[in-house]
């Protein structure tokens, strides 16, 4: 009765840290694509008012060839 009782017990101490593991990662990821968005609205909003980088080829990239 009491091995059966402590299996269980450790088995549940188990779970609640697979899950505390689980919630950290996911917390982890979810910063991750929160600095990810931040960067790219940081981008978009310099692209808007500017701030971008100025090619040193300003012609390259501005036409694209679909024909091959």
């Amino acid at each position: 009765m009491i091995n059966g009782l402590t299996a269980q017990f450790s088995a549940m101490q188990q779970v609640q840290v697979r899950q505390e593991v689980d919630i950290a990662v996911a917390k982890k990821a979810l910063d991750n694509e929160r600095s990810k968005g931040d960067m790219l609205v940081q981008m978009i909003s310099d692209s808007a008012i500017g701030k971008s980088p100025i090619s040193a080829e300003p012609h390259k990239g501005t036409m694209i060839d679909v024909r091959g």
